[in-house]
């Protein structure tokens, strides 16, 4: 729901926070748990964003589309759960509210590689229609701001469950900086610009 077309941007920013939750909950020595629900997650998250697979039906019989369909989450969806069993083996209280966001970058990093890599589906992405947040990318690229996102749903967390100030002006400060630079960005570029430019109509068409 947090990309195109449904572009619901802002759910992105606490859709997280049951995950984060439930990896909490899993011992530290469980190893496997984290695996299987970081796995769980994925695949259902790459199940969703890969629909758009069902567009091949003029091209291809429906079989064939459904294996494929299947084969893409649950290849993805293991990214997802070397993203949890990382968080499991590496799991400490002190850099607890980076190391989920680092880990979560790295998978999105390592799945872009290869043959058969894909960027499509980071978190990053689905900030297109939020153009303050956005302008964090001319800086920290796309992985960047899925590391932002992380964050934030991670600070989310921390103010549920601890329901204290800190946690609060963590939140507030971080998102506030973020917002301010992009403001600035974006009303600064359409101060300069303004009278002295035409619109145009753009089309990016994908190579293949």
């Amino acid at each position: 729901m947090v990309f195109p077309k449904i572009n619901f941007w802002w759910i992105s920013y606490f859709c997280l926070v049951p995950l984060i939750y439930s990896l909490k909950k899993i011992k530290r020595n469980n190893k496997k748990g984290f695996f299987k629900l970081g796995f769980l997650y994925g695949s259902i998250f790459m199940f969703v964003f890969h629909n758009w697979i069902f567009s091949l039906k003029e091209w291809a019989p429906w079989f064939l589309i459904v294996v494929l369909w299947v084969l893409a989450a649950v290849y993805f969806g293991l990214f997802y759960g070397i993203m949890a069993y990382l968080y499991g083996l590496i799991e400490d209280e002190a850099w607890d509210i980076i190391l989920i966001p680092s880990c979560w970058v790295f998978v999105e990093w390592l799945r872009s590689l290869g043959p058969l890599g894909n960027s499509a589906g980071a978190l990053g992405y689905s900030q297109t229609n939020f153009l303050y947040m956005l302008q964090a990318a001319s800086i920290v690229g796309v992985f960047g701001l899925s590391f932002i996102i992380v964050l934030i749903n991670g600070l989310i967390y921390k103010v549920l469950e601890s329901r204290g100030k800190k946690g609060v002006i963590s939140l507030v400060l971080v998102v506030s900086i973020l917002v301010g630079f992009g403001y600035f960005r974006v009303e600064k570029d359409a101060f300069i610009c303004k009278g002295s430019y035409e619109k145009r109509l753009v089309s990016i068409v994908q190579g293949n």
